[in-house]
C-alpha cells in the first residue's frame, strides 16, 4: 500500500494544468489550482492499486468550483483524505485570507460520492443572490452499504446572501447507505428557505458528535430517525434541536428543544459572539465540563476537538474544548506550577 499525496494551492500565482505532486504554483508539477480539478485528474480505482490519496490544500484565496467526489473506487484502507488542516489550518474563526471552498446559488459545494473518505480542517461558505435551489456546503450522495465518511473540523457558515429563496445548509446526510461520522464542526448563520446547520435527510447512520450550530433556521434537524447525537451544542438557532434523535446523550440547547431535558434553556458564554468567535470562554459554565467522554465510543471515537487539542478531563460540549492545563515540574527538589490555556 502506498500514500499518494497531491496538493491544491488556490492562489493568484497560481494556474490549471499542473500535476499537484508538488504545493509549487509554477511549472509542470505545480500544485492543482483547485479540489475540482484534482479531483478529476486523480480519479481512479484507488483499491485496485492498493493505495489511498492526501488532498493536502491551502492558498489564499476562495475555490469557487464544486469539488464532486463520484466515480472512484476506494475501501477502507484505500480511501480519499482532503486535509486543510496540515498547511492551512483555520483558528477557530472563518478566515478568508486562507482557502475556502466558497459557492453562491449552485446546488452544494462538497460531493461526499465515495464510499470512504475522510474530510478535514476545511472552511465552506456559501450564499445564495437568486436561487431556489438548496445549497449545501456539505452533501453526502449514494453509496454502498456499509460505507464510511468522516467529516472533522470543519467550519461551515452562510455569508452574503441578498435574494433567493432556496434552503441553506452546512452539512446534508442524504445517503441510505453511508455512516456518517461529522465531529468536532461548526455550522452558523444558515437562515432563509429552511435553513439548517446539521441535517439528516436520509435514512443512514449519522453520528454527530461535539458540534456546534448557532443562529441557524434549525441547528441540528433529523427526518430520518438513524442519528446518533451526543456532546452538541446549540444556540441562538430559531430552533436548536428538531426531529428524533437516537442514543442522544449531553446535547445542549438555549431553547427547550435538547433531547436531553436537563441541558435545555442554557445560554453558553462564547469568547466573541458578534465576531463568530464561537470558541468557549473558560468562565463558561454550561457547556463547559458537561460533556460525554467519547474517546472510547463504539461508533466514533473523539479525543481532541476542533483545534487538533487533545480532549482531557470532562468534555466539554460543542466543537471547541476550552484547557486550562496545570503543570508542576519539579526542578532541583522543587515543585514549580505553571498554568497554561486558552481564554
Amino acid at each position: 500500500m502506498s500514500e499518494i499525496v497531491r496538493f491544491v494551492n488556490k492562489t493568484s500565482a497560481n494556474s490549471p494544468g499542473g500535476n499537484g505532486t508538488t504545493n509549487a504554483t509554477a511549472g509542470a508539477n505545480r500544485a492543482y489550482e483547485s479540489l475540482s480539478e484534482g479531483e478529476a485528474a486523480e480519479q481512479t480505482d484507488l483499491d485496485t492499486a492498493n493505495d489511498n490519496i492526501v488532498f493536502r490544500v491551502n492558498g489564499d484565496e476562495a475555490d469557487t468550483a464544486t469539488a464532486n467526489f463520484v466515480g472512484w473506487t476506494t475501501s477502507a484502507a484505500d480511501n480519499i483524505e482532503i486535509n486543510q488542516n496540515t498547511l492551512n489550518p483555520h483558528a477557530g474563526v472563518f478566515d478568508e485570507t486562507i482557502y475556502h471552498l466558497s459557492k453562491t446559488n449552485g446546488i452544494q459545494s462538497l460531493v461526499l460520492g465515495e464510499d470512504f473518505m475522510d474530510v478535514i480542517g476545511l472552511q465552506i461558505t456559501i450564499k445564495q443572490t437568486a436561487s431556489a435551489d438548496p445549497i449545501r456546503c456539505i452533501r453526502t450522495r449514494p453509496v454502498d452499504a456499509g460505507s464510511i465518511c468522516n467529516v472533522s473540523k470543519c467550519l461551515l457558515r452562510e455569508a452574503g446572501s441578498t435574494g433567493g429563496t432556496g434552503n441553506l445548509m452546512g452539512i446534508e446526510h442524504d445517503s441510505t447507505n453511508m455512516n456518517l461520522h461529522a465531529f468536532n464542526n461548526l455550522a452558523y448563520d444558515f437562515v432563509g428557505g429552511a435553513g439548517r446547520g446539521f441535517f439528516q435527510s436520509a435514512a443512514g447512520l449519522g453520528a454527530f458528535y461535539n458540534n456546534t450550530a448557532m443562529d441557524c433556521d434549525t441547528g441540528f434537524q433529523s427526518v430520518a430517525n438513524a442519528w446518533l447525537a451526543k456532546n452538541n451544542l446549540g444556540n441562538g438557532n430559531t430552533t436548536d434541536y428538531s426531529g428524533t434523535f437516537t442514543g442522544a446523550l449531553t446535547n445542549l440547547s438555549e431553547d427547550a428543544t435538547s433531547p436531553n431535558s436537563a441541558l435545555r434553556s442554557l445560554a453558553v458564554d462564547f469568547q466573541d459572539e458578534t465576531a463568530n468567535k464561537f470558541l468557549l470562554l473558560k468562565t463558561d459554565s454550561k457547556a463547559k465540563n458537561a460533556g460525554t467522554d467519547l474517546s472510547a465510543d463504539g461508533t466514533k471515537a473523539v479525543t481532541d476537538d476542533c483545534l487538533s487539542q487533545t480532549r482531557k478531563g470532562r468534555y466539554d460540549i460543542g466543537w471547541h474544548q476550552n484547557l486550562q492545563l496545570l503543570e508542576r515540574n519539579n526542578i532541583h527538589g522543587s515543585n514549580r506550577g505553571v498554568l497554561t490555556g486558552v481564554l
